[in-house]
């Protein structure tokens, strides 16, 4: 009855708050400090960075909601490779794996981004004079980059929900750059208002979901041939005994059970 709260309850807290604090909380300290001056020097009210842009703006809350949806995905889809990388890394996986999915991560994060901030829209053509069809070449180029420096991860993969990914999210970059460059005229759609929203965004959503299925499924079936080697394994000492090292004492014969036993005698 006098035992203290803490020696009836001990605690299994073990969080490392160091590297929590330099992992997490620090570069949010940086970009809240890096913010500030932004706000200051470009004379921007705080309100304006902080807010929901429907707030800002005062529109509806369903404007821009399929476009939250396809961040969402990117973050997922980023997410999963980020989480497969670290989990391949501890468990001593092939160099070439990690890097395939570390790779995949930056490349999705790169992506998310540039959807996040419209970066191949209005950043790269307005502010940098740089052409939207050279963002979506230097993206075309990581992403063939990525998967022909990792042959042997693809093709021991299912691929196939690979490819059909790239072939929405081309299809939603082709159906873009048409229509930027009139290729599609505009009159097509006067009949269908809106039709080049569902063509291109739609053809980009299917892409996303594919692209984060994919590395979620190959990264699931990497991590469980990890865990099954794992179990597969023998460890040191069991090593040692079965190969009747001095060290690990006798070797311990099988024990028979109580059947194999009375068959014995």
């Amino acid at each position: 009855m006098n035992r203290s709260f803490s020696s009836a309850f001990p605690s299994t807290d073990r969080a490392p708050w160091g590297k929590i604090g330099v992992a997490v909380y620090l570069p949010l300290l940086l970009l809240l400090g890096g913010t500030g001056v932004f706000a200051t020097v470009r004379d921007i009210p705080a309100g304006d960075l902080f807010r929901d842009p429907t707030a800002v703006l005062n529109a509806p809350l369903y404007v821009g909601a399929l476009s939250l949806v396809g961040l969402f995905l990117w973050t997922a889809a980023a997410a999963l490779c980020f989480f497969t990388t670290a989990r391949l890394w501890r468990s001593a996986a092939p160099r070439s794996e990690r890097t395939f999915f570390l790779g995949a991560g930056l490349l999705t994060t790169v992506l998310l981004l540039d959807d996040a901030f419209l970066f191949h829209e209005s950043i790269a053509p307005h502010d940098l004079g740089i052409s939207s069809s050279v963002v979506y070449a230097a993206y075309g180029t990581a992403v063939v980059g990525l998967f022909w420096a990792h042959q042997r991860a693809v093709w021991n993969s299912a691929y196939s929900i690979l490819g059909v990914s790239v072939v929405f999210l081309a299809a939603g970059v082709g159906i873009d750059l048409m229509i930027d460059h009139d290729f599609i005229l505009p009159s097509l759609f006067v009949d269908a208002p809106g039709l080049e929203y569902y063509l291109e965004d739609g053809a980009k959503l299917f892409g996303i979901a594919g692209w984060g299925t994919y590395f979620g499924w190959t990264g699931y079936q990497r991590l469980a041939e990890r865990i099954s080697l794992s179990f597969a394994r023998p460890t040191v000492l069991e090593s040692m005994i079965e190969n009747g090292h001095p060290a690990a004492g006798p070797k311990k014969s099988p024990r028979l059970s109580g059947h194999s036993r009375f068959r014995a005698s």
